[in-house]
Protein backbone atom coordinates (compact mmCIF):
# COMPACT_ATOMS: atom_id res chain seq x y z
CA UNK A 1 0.00 0.00 0.00
CA UNK A 2 1.18 3.50 -0.72
CA UNK A 3 0.59 6.48 1.59
CA UNK A 4 -2.66 7.54 -0.06
CA UNK A 5 -4.09 4.01 0.19
CA UNK A 6 -3.14 3.81 3.87
CA UNK A 7 -4.79 7.18 4.55
CA UNK A 8 -7.97 6.09 2.72
CA UNK A 9 -8.04 2.82 4.62
CA UNK A 10 -7.50 4.60 7.94
CA UNK A 11 -10.25 7.15 7.23
CA UNK A 12 -12.69 4.35 6.41
CA UNK A 13 -11.86 2.40 9.56
CA UNK A 14 -10.87 5.04 12.11
CA UNK A 15 -13.20 3.52 14.73
CA UNK A 16 -11.64 0.08 14.34
CA UNK A 17 -8.17 1.63 14.59
CA UNK A 18 -9.10 3.43 17.78
CA UNK A 19 -10.79 0.38 19.30
CA UNK A 20 -7.83 -1.82 18.33
CA UNK A 21 -5.51 0.58 20.12
CA UNK A 22 -7.64 0.44 23.25
CA UNK A 23 -7.61 -3.37 23.08
CA UNK A 24 -3.83 -3.19 22.64
CA UNK A 25 -3.53 -1.08 25.77
CA UNK A 26 -5.72 -3.49 27.71
CA UNK A 27 -3.61 -6.41 26.52
CA UNK A 28 -0.49 -4.58 27.75
CA UNK A 29 -2.09 -4.34 31.19
CA UNK A 30 -2.95 -8.06 31.08
CA UNK A 31 0.61 -8.97 30.07
CA UNK A 32 1.87 -6.82 32.94
CA UNK A 33 -0.42 -8.64 35.38
CA UNK A 34 0.72 -11.98 33.94
CA UNK A 35 4.35 -10.88 34.27
CA UNK A 36 3.87 -10.03 37.94
CA UNK A 37 2.39 -13.50 38.54
CA UNK A 38 5.25 -15.19 36.67
CA UNK A 39 7.88 -13.23 38.60
CA UNK A 40 6.24 -14.05 41.92
CA UNK A 41 6.28 -17.73 40.99
CA UNK A 42 9.90 -17.44 39.83
CA UNK A 43 10.73 -16.12 43.30
CA UNK A 44 9.37 -19.41 44.65
CA UNK A 45 10.92 -21.61 41.98
CA UNK A 46 14.42 -20.15 41.79
CA UNK A 47 17.02 -19.38 44.43
CA UNK A 48 18.71 -17.00 41.98
CA UNK A 49 17.44 -13.42 42.27
CA UNK A 50 19.01 -12.36 38.93
CA UNK A 51 16.64 -14.84 37.24
CA UNK A 52 13.61 -13.05 38.68
CA UNK A 53 15.05 -9.61 37.98
CA UNK A 54 15.81 -10.49 34.38
CA UNK A 55 12.32 -11.91 33.84
CA UNK A 56 10.78 -8.81 35.42
CA UNK A 57 12.80 -6.53 33.13
CA UNK A 58 11.79 -8.62 30.12
CA UNK A 59 8.11 -8.28 30.98
CA UNK A 60 8.41 -4.55 31.69
CA UNK A 61 10.11 -3.91 28.36
CA UNK A 62 7.56 -6.01 26.47
CA UNK A 63 4.65 -4.23 28.17
CA UNK A 64 6.21 -0.84 27.48
CA UNK A 65 6.54 -1.55 23.76
CA UNK A 66 3.00 -2.99 23.59
CA UNK A 67 1.64 0.10 25.37
CA UNK A 68 3.48 2.49 23.04
CA UNK A 69 2.10 0.55 20.05
CA UNK A 70 -1.42 0.78 21.50
CA UNK A 71 -1.08 4.53 22.07
CA UNK A 72 0.19 4.99 18.53
CA UNK A 73 -2.78 3.02 17.18
CA UNK A 74 -5.22 5.16 19.18
CA UNK A 75 -3.51 8.27 17.79
CA UNK A 76 -3.79 6.84 14.27
CA UNK A 77 -7.48 6.22 14.73
CA UNK A 78 -8.06 9.63 16.26
CA UNK A 79 -6.06 11.38 13.53
CA UNK A 80 -8.06 9.52 10.85
CA UNK A 81 -11.45 10.74 12.03
CA UNK A 82 -13.40 12.67 9.37
CA UNK A 83 -13.40 15.86 11.44
CA UNK A 84 -9.62 15.83 11.81
CA UNK A 85 -7.59 17.70 9.23
CA UNK A 86 -3.93 16.98 9.75
CA UNK A 87 -1.36 19.22 8.14
CA UNK A 88 0.99 16.28 7.65
CA UNK A 89 0.07 13.84 4.91
CA UNK A 90 2.57 11.30 6.20
CA UNK A 91 1.47 11.17 9.87
CA UNK A 92 -1.14 8.45 9.46
CA UNK A 93 0.94 6.16 7.20
CA UNK A 94 4.01 6.45 9.42
CA UNK A 95 2.01 5.83 12.60
CA UNK A 96 0.12 2.90 11.05
CA UNK A 97 3.28 1.18 9.88
CA UNK A 98 5.12 1.88 13.11
CA UNK A 99 2.41 0.72 15.54
CA UNK A 100 1.87 -2.48 13.57
CA UNK A 101 5.55 -3.34 13.57
CA UNK A 102 5.93 -2.49 17.26
CA UNK A 103 2.93 -4.56 18.30
CA UNK A 104 4.07 -7.60 16.31
CA UNK A 105 7.72 -7.26 17.33
CA UNK A 106 7.27 -6.77 21.07
CA UNK A 107 6.87 -10.47 21.72
CA UNK A 108 10.53 -11.33 21.02
CA UNK A 109 11.33 -9.27 24.11
CA UNK A 110 9.86 -12.14 26.16
CA UNK A 111 12.83 -14.35 25.24
CA UNK A 112 14.76 -13.53 28.46
CA UNK A 113 11.67 -14.33 30.55
CA UNK A 114 11.30 -17.68 28.76
CA UNK A 115 14.96 -18.44 29.40
CA UNK A 116 14.53 -17.52 33.07
CA UNK A 117 11.57 -19.88 33.33
CA UNK A 118 13.71 -22.63 31.78
CA UNK A 119 16.41 -21.94 34.40
CA UNK A 120 14.03 -22.03 37.38
CA UNK A 121 15.04 -25.31 39.02
CA UNK A 122 11.87 -25.52 41.13
CA UNK A 123 9.48 -25.20 38.19
CA UNK A 124 7.77 -28.29 36.82
CA UNK A 125 10.07 -30.09 34.40
CA UNK A 126 7.62 -29.93 31.46
CA UNK A 127 7.32 -26.16 31.90
CA UNK A 128 11.08 -25.71 32.02
CA UNK A 129 11.55 -27.77 28.86
CA UNK A 130 8.72 -26.04 27.00
CA UNK A 131 10.02 -22.61 28.01
CA UNK A 132 13.50 -23.56 26.84
CA UNK A 133 12.20 -24.84 23.52
CA UNK A 134 10.07 -21.71 22.94
CA UNK A 135 12.94 -19.44 23.97
CA UNK A 136 14.86 -20.59 20.89
CA UNK A 137 12.40 -19.24 18.28
CA UNK A 138 11.88 -16.12 20.40
CA UNK A 139 15.63 -15.51 20.34
CA UNK A 140 15.77 -16.31 16.63
CA UNK A 141 12.91 -13.87 16.03
CA UNK A 142 15.16 -11.03 17.16
CA UNK A 143 16.58 -11.19 13.61
CA UNK A 144 13.07 -10.81 12.16
CA UNK A 145 10.94 -9.46 15.06
CA UNK A 146 7.50 -9.29 13.37
CA UNK A 147 7.36 -13.11 13.32
CA UNK A 148 7.84 -13.34 17.10
CA UNK A 149 4.21 -12.90 18.13
CA UNK A 150 3.03 -16.52 17.60
CA UNK A 151 5.89 -17.87 19.72
CA UNK A 152 5.44 -15.20 22.38
CA UNK A 153 1.72 -15.79 22.69
CA UNK A 154 2.26 -19.57 22.73
CA UNK A 155 4.79 -19.17 25.55
CA UNK A 156 2.32 -17.01 27.51
CA UNK A 157 -0.40 -19.66 27.10
CA UNK A 158 1.87 -22.54 28.09
CA UNK A 159 3.23 -20.64 31.07
CA UNK A 160 -0.30 -19.73 32.15
CA UNK A 161 -1.16 -23.42 32.24
CA UNK A 162 2.04 -24.07 34.17
CA UNK A 163 1.20 -21.43 36.75
CA UNK A 164 -2.19 -22.97 37.40
CA UNK A 165 -1.09 -26.61 37.32
CA UNK A 166 -0.99 -28.33 40.69
CA UNK A 167 2.41 -29.85 39.82
CA UNK A 168 4.26 -27.52 42.18
CA UNK A 169 5.42 -29.45 45.23
CA UNK A 170 6.57 -27.25 48.12
CA UNK A 171 8.82 -29.96 49.58
CA UNK A 172 10.52 -30.47 46.22
CA UNK A 173 11.07 -26.73 45.92
CA UNK A 174 12.54 -26.50 49.41
CA UNK A 175 14.90 -29.37 48.62
CA UNK A 176 16.00 -27.71 45.34
CA UNK A 177 16.55 -24.33 47.02
CA UNK A 178 18.45 -25.94 49.93
CA UNK A 179 20.65 -27.89 47.48
CA UNK A 180 21.47 -24.78 45.46
CA UNK A 181 22.70 -22.80 48.50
Amino acid sequence: MNDAEIVDWARDSYGALWAGGVVGLLSAVLVLTFGVAVCQRLDDWSASRPVTRTARASFQLTVGVLAVAGIMQVLSGTGSMPDEHLESESFIPVMAILYGNLAASAWCLLAPAAICMALATGAPRWLRITSGVLAVPLLAAIALPPVSWPFGILWVIVTSVGLTAPAFDVRRHEAVVAASK
